[in-house]
C-alpha cells in the first residue's frame, strides 16, 4: 500500500534552537529541527538566500476542496523538489507553521528525505519494517489520509 498525501512537518518555534542554516539545500528533513535549510527561525526574506536561483512565489495553497491557505511556494514547477511554506502570522517576521513537501507528487522521485531514508511516497510495508512493527496511519484515500498518527511506541 502506498502512503498518499503530503508529508507535513509542523515546526514549533519554541522547540527549536536558533542555529545557522546550512549553506546549501541538502534535502534533509530533521524532524523538530529543519526541512533542508528552513528552520523555525526562518522568515520569508531568507528564502531567496536559502534557495538561490529557485523560483519563489506567494500564492494560495489548496489543501482540500475549497480550503485555501496563503503560502510561499519554492520550486513549484519541479515536483520532486517543491515545498510550500504556510506561515505563522503575517508580515516580514512570520515564521514557518507547516511545510508541505513534493506538492502534487504521489509517485516517483522526491528529493526530500530523513537521515534514515523516509521519503514521500514510501510504501507502508517499508515504513513498518523500518519502525520494527506496524503503527497507526489515518485512512488512506480519504481527505487528510495517509498521515502517521502514532508510531505506537
Amino acid at each position: 500500500m502506498l502512503l498518499r498525501g503530503w508529508l507535513i512537518f509542523a515546526l514549533a518555534a519554541g522547540s527549536l534552537a536558533a542555529q545557522s542554516a546550512p549553506a546549501i539545500n541538502d534535502w534533509l528533513i530533521v524532524p523538530g529541527e529543519r526541512v533542508g535549510p528552513v528552520r523555525a527561525t526562518t522568515v520569508r526574506r531568507d528564502l531567496s538566500r536559502l534557495f538561490a536561483g529557485a523560483p519563489i512565489e506567494d500564492e494560495e495553497l489548496e489543501l482540500d476542496e475549497g480550503q485555501m491557505l496563503p503560502a510561499t511556494l519554492v520550486s513549484k514547477g519541479v515536483p520532486s523538489e517543491a515545498l510550500a511554506i504556510v506561515w505563522k502570522g503575517k508580515g516580514e517576521d512570520a515564521h514557518p507553521k507547516q511545510i508541505f513537501l513534493c506538492r502534487g507528487r504521489r509517485r516517483g522521485e522526491c528529493r526530500w528525505h530523513t537521515s534514515n531514508g523516509i521519503t514521500v511516497g514510501m510504501h507502508l510495508d517499508r515504513l513498518e519494517t523500518m519502525n520494527g512493527k506496524s503503527f497507526t496511519v489515518s485512512g488512506v484515500g480519504m481527505n487528510y489520509g495517509g498521515n502517521v498518527q502514532s508510531w505506537d511506541g
